[in-house]
């Protein structure tokens, strides 16, 4: 039997439509960040233009300034960060392409489910290497994957029901 040697290459868990869905509702209705606050940072977001918005909406909120289209073009102006999302267009276009925030919430948590997966991959990317390779010792290499794992689960909206991974691992 021939034992795998090579992991395939996917590409990674993610839904550009979805992130503009949901920076697109930010802009049009202010005070959908406050459904998103909890659930949403930059990294979740795989398009970086996309998570640069969302950090400007983020830091607004935070400001307690009127989250709209003007207010965050002003912001980006002011961070230098315009041109870095595709300018005025981009912006306009995300705001203009939202039909309703109504699911803004459902969206924002499988934009989540996403960015945990990517993380889990990328852990388990890294974790493979080091397992492959001999120079690492493999029992650092399983201290980290423990790590790594147990990092990514307490980012979980389930945290709390998660058992902790190295109480689990004393049975195993």
């Amino acid at each position: 039997m021939r034992q795998q040697t090579e992991i395939s290459c996917k590409p990674m868990p993610h839904s550009v439509e979805t992130e503009k869905a949901v920076i697109g509702a930010l802009l049009v209705e202010s005070n959908a960040i406050e459904d998103v606050v909890g659930i949403l940072n930059p990294d979740i977001f795989y398009e970086e233009s996309l998570g640069k918005i969302y950090a400007v909406i983020a830091k607004l909120y935070e400001e307690n300034t009127r989250i709209d289209l003007v207010t965050v073009y002003k912001a980006l102006c002011e961070s230098g960060d315009l041109e870095k999302v595709g300018g005025a267009l981009a912006l306009s276009e995300l705001s203009g392409n939202m039909a309703s925030s109504s699911n803004i919430q459902e969206h924002s948590q499988y934009l989540h489910q996403l960015w945990l997966a990517r993380s889990l991959a990328k852990a388990g990317m890294e974790i493979t290497a080091k397992a492959t390779d001999p120079s690492y010792d493999i029992d650092d290499t399983i201290t980290l994957a423990l790590k790594e794992v147990e990092a990514i689960s307490d980012k979980t909206a389930y945290a709390s029901r998660i058992s902790d991974i190295s109480s689990v691992t004393r049975f195993v």
